[in-house]
This record gives C-alpha cells, structure tokens and sequence, in this order.
C-alpha cells in the first residue's frame, strides 16, 4: 500500500502468465508466401512492330466438298486414304453386315428387314408378341445391339427410348435402310443429303462427284468457248462497221 496525502491507495499485482507457441504459429512462420511476377508492360507501337514483324503461318484453302451420287473420296480406297491424312477410322458396327449379305436384290428389302428382325426377336424374347412393349430394359438394350450390328447401321440415343417394340423397330428400319434414301455416314455425319426431285424446274442440279481435274479440264473448255464466242462477236461488229 501507498499513503499519499493521507489517502491509502493499493495498487493490484497481475498475474504474469508464460505464451507458448500454438501450432497455428508455426504453419504461419513457414507459411511460403506467393510471389506474384510483374508483368512486364510494353508500349503500344513496340505491341504494333511486333505483330506486323511477325511472320504469319500459310494459308491452307479450305475447300468445301459438295456431295452428289456418287463421292470418290469415300467410294474409291485409296483416295479415301489420302483424304483421311493418316487419320484411322474405326467402328464397332461391322464393314459388311448380315443384312447387306441377304439384301442382294432377290427379295423387297423390307422382307429381308422383316426376316432379320424376327431372328433377332426370337434369339433374345422368343415370346414377345410384335405390339407388346419392351418394358424390361435390360432386353431391350440386348435386342437393339444386336439389331445395330446384323444390320450395320447405327441408332441415335433418341431413337433407343422411343423404339420400344417390334413393330416400331421394324418400320423405323425400314424407313431408314430405304435405298432410295440416303443412309447415314459416319465418316461424314455433318453431310446434308440432298434429293434432286426436291430442285426440280430451278438452276440448281445435283449431280455426280466430279473430280478436281476434270473440273479444271472443264473450266478450261469454257474459257475457250468464251473466249472464241467473244472474238466472233468482235468480228461481227467490225464487219457490221466497215459496212
């Protein structure tokens, strides 16, 4: 106690306790701090020198195929290679399937899609009736595998929920394997297939593939034509002067 001007003043001791690291202290002391790079700043004419300096890659023509009857590029096997540029195509549909073996031409396609299909019922659900629903999924994915391998073709997602009997797979095959339609191709699922019925009494034809040298050696028949049908005309008109 302290006695100033007879007044009793007692001064309070606190306690003095011992700090201990905590182990949030130690991560924070070799906590590795991120370093940020500068990123260095240019001027605006250096950025411009630069880019027109700058040596630009060459430009590639990008040719647009137009498809007709006939595309050499897919018909013809070596061309085929060539175009593909080492690319290898594969697929799990077979390249000759069961039902172009049968389609030979002795029989309508659509008895050889029926024929084919009703195998493929009787292997998998021998007893479902062809307007009873393939409810079970498990089947139904069995049965449209298979139909997809023996008739080589492919069926979209959309398609597999909607095709839910016999009846639906049949007529949607049938529709689909159409010869005169033509059918989907994988190496090219961008094309647009075009019917020439649908141009008729327009300039617009579709016609056969042509290849690039035969359409050059007709350019070039052209231009002579042209320019033969031009000469004339100025003879003409020099003729029709002098007069």
């Amino acid at each position: 106690m302290l006695r100033a001007r007879g007044l009793l003043v007692s001064a309070r001791q606190f306690h003095n306790s011992v700090v201990r690291p905590s182990v949030l202290d130690y991560f924070r002391f070799y906590r590795k701090k991120d370093t940020v790079p500068e990123t260095p700043t240019k001027d605006t004419k250096e950025v411009i020198k630069e880019i027109e300096t700058k040596t630009r890659d060459p430009v590639t023509s990008n040719k647009i195929v137009i498809l007709g009857k006939h595309n050499s590029e897919f018909s013809d096997e070596k061309i085929a290679q060539k175009a593909m540029e080492g690319f290898v195509f594969t697929t799990w549909l077979p390249r000759k399937s069961e039902f172009s073996k049968r389609n030979n031409g002795s029989q309508p396609y659509q008895e050889v899609v029926s024929e084919l299909l009703t195998e493929i019922f009787k292997i998998h659900a021998p007893s479902t009736a062809s307007d009873i629903k393939l409810d079970d999924l498990a089947l139904r994915f069995k049965i449209l595998k298979d139909v997809q391998i023996k008739f080589g073709t492919s069926i979209p997602d959309i398609k597999l929920s909607q095709l839910d009997s016999f009846d639906k797979i049949e007529r949607y095959l049938v529709a689909k394997l159409d010869p005169k339609s033509q059918l989907f191709n994988e190496k090219v699922p961008d094309a647009v297939h075009l019917d020439p019925k649908e141009f008729e009494g327009t300039n617009i034809t579709v016609g056969e593939y042509v290849f690039e040298s035969q359409k050059r050696k007709e350019v070039k028949k052209l231009y002579r034509k042209a320019k033969k049908a031009e000469q004339k005309a100025i003879q003409e008109a020099l003729s029709d002067g002098e007069k």
